[in-house]
């Protein structure tokens, strides 16, 4: 009988638990070494704003809010970011919105930054893994509505919104800027021609890996952002039409995909800013982002990528984002931020019947207010596929926000005076339950045809007349007051400078009028072109557009 050396067996089975264990020690040792964290810092001691273009300052002045904007134009100290980095940390995000940065660093190297004397305060950058769906099923249902384009196995989600007729009137996002942020994006697809050929891809910036390079990702990385992309706009008749084919686009790559999606809010703020400081109209976002919050925290004000999709509100832009997939997930259920925002339009998945996906993520917010907002398709979307050039179909709030953010970009065509508040309020007088709005649809699915020819919901604005329209050397202000109270009359330029104001008080329910006669506070004659009034009475902030030629 052969004998076993028991020794020998001993001491291999060390040598393999050994080495076994030794394996996880780097590991270990990353995640130990490492934190990533934002750094906000106490004040701003720059005084030289940063330079905007004009398209950028022209959206601010129409739907922004003048008096914040101006403190998010300051640039994060130059001295803080050089001492943090000279911590040994490593610098991942600037943020002059925040007046923070974002970092990857040891406990060591952190507890030394919260020592400087202008630091306010240190969190964790939050995350997010979220499952990708299905990626083929069957197509949904046809429809025999007549139009002028051939939308294929598109027609469903477009009509589902009214936006065909839309097409069918002449818009399609003329002159509209959408940004998109997502994994990246495959511009050579056929459906993306249209776009291509009309120099309609503004810019690109890769945030992951640096440069301009959204396209040139191995694998499945452009995927999703591919589709996304198609959806609102793509253009290859009998296969997919976009919501806003026609419009222009700036794309970013903030997230990486392998086999679900990995994103991080410092990148989603960076690129933000990044796009609002490039003139955007709207902010497409398909992403929400979950680690180091908890549902309680869902209030619209303490995730640190809502506040940052509420300082883009404030400075005009259009903030459209998926509501999120945890609809099934027994640990959120809720939706995902940004999505909490007030002023985020929150968009959830119905499917081809019009009911709610089981995926689609619900409110309420944790302060009790209804999201999602709306719903668009969200199953069977017909989609452009990276992989192979051709198409197929998908599911996802992912799909149902760009979607949606289509039709909003076809609003701000036919109306490009209108506000944030306009928009969510006529979309809301236009959606399929306005009556009884409940946190697993929102307002419903808009109708976008009844949306754009609604007046703007906002009565306000018949207490401020401005006659005539254009004015040539005088101008006719014609200011309602509904009670006796103070109000101040401004006008600025569409840089964002104030060129004349005026303090104007009544006793009594009246008309005030005031004529102006084009000179500024230093009574120089201005120049001609596009000037943004303002009126501020009681708690109504009215404003109005001028068209000024001066002679």
């Amino acid at each position: 009988m052969h004998k076993i050396d028991l020794s020998k067996f001993r001491y291999h089975a060390l040598i393999v638990i050994l080495l076994w264990l030794l394996s996880f020690i780097p590991l270990y040792a990353q995640s130990a070494q490492s934190d990533r964290v934002w750094v906000f810092f106490t004040q701003k001691s720059a005084v030289v704003p940063v330079s905007f273009p004009e398209e950028t300052l022209a959206r601010r002045s129409v739907r922004g809010d003048m008096q914040k904007s101006s403190r998010f134009n300051l640039p994060v100290d130059q001295a803080y970011i050089e001492e943090v980095k000279s911590t040994g940390a490593t610098l991942r995000v600037v943020s002059r919105w925040l007046n923070a940065v974002s970092i990857d660093a040891d406990q060591a190297v952190l507890a030394s930054i919260g020592r400087l004397p202008y630091v306010n305060r240190i969190s964790h950058v939050s995350a997010y893994k979220m499952s990708i769906p299905v990626p083929t099923l069957p197509p949904g249902p046809m429809l025999s509505k007549p139009s002028t384009l051939n939308y294929g196995p598109s027609a469903l989600q477009v009509s589902m919104l009214g936006i065909d007729s839309l097409h069918n009137s002449g818009l399609s996002g003329h002159n509209i800027k959408i940004g998109i942020m997502d994994t990246g994006f495959d511009t050579s697809h056929v459906a993306f021609a249209r776009m291509r050929s009309e120099n309609r891809i503004l810019t690109t910036r890769n945030f992951l890996d640096g440069g301009n390079d959204v396209m040139g990702v191995p694998g499945g990385q452009r995927r999703h952002g591919t589709e996304v992309l198609s959806v609102i706009g793509g253009f290859d008749e009998g296969n997919l039409i976009g919501t806003a084919f026609g419009a222009s686009f700036v794309l970013a790559k903030t997230e990486s995909l392998t086999a679900e999606i990995q994103a991080e809010e410092d990148y989603w703020v960076a690129a933000s800013e990044w796009m609002e400081s490039l003139g955007v109209d709207i902010i497409s976002s398909s992403l929400g982002y979950i680690d180091w919050y908890d549902t309680t925290q869902l209030n619209g004000h303490t995730a640190i990528i809502t506040q940052a999709a509420d300082i883009a509100n404030q400075l005009g832009v259009v903030v459209v984002n998926c509501a999120g997939n945890e609809g099934g997930n027994i640990h959120w259920r809720k939706v995902v931020p940004p999505a909490d925002g007030d002023s985020v339009i929150a968009v959830g998945a119905v499917n081809t019947d019009g009911f709610v996906s089981y995926f689609s993520s619900q409110g309420p917010t944790a302060d009790g207010r209804i999201k999602p907002d709306f719903c668009s398709l969200g199953e069977q979307d017909r989609v452009a596929a990276s992989d192979n050039g051709g198409y197929g179909f998908d599911n996802g709030t992912s799909f149902a926000a760009p979607l949606l953010a289509g039709g909003i970009a076809l609003l701000l065509e036919e109306h490009p005076l209108w506000r944030i508040s306009d928009i969510l309020a006529n979309l809301k007088r236009a959606s399929s339950i306005t009556n009884h709005p409940n946190n697993a649809q929102g307002w419903g699915i808009p109708n976008f045809v009844n949306a754009i020819n609604m007046e703007p919901y906002s009565p306000q604005r018949s207490l401020l007349i401005i006659t005539p329209q254009p004015a040539r050397d005088s101008v006719v202000f014609n200011m309602i007051f509904s009670s006796a109270s103070t109000a101040i009359l401004t006008v600025y330029d569409l840089s964002g400078a104030k060129v004349q104001e005026w303090d104007e008080t009544a006793t009594e329910p009246s008309t005030v009028i005031k004529v102006w006669d084009g000179r500024n506070r230093s009574n120089d004659k201005v120049a001609s072109g596009i000037y943004i009034c303002v009126f501020r009475v009681g708690d109504n902030n009215i404003r109005q557009k001028l068209a000024y030629f001066s002679r």
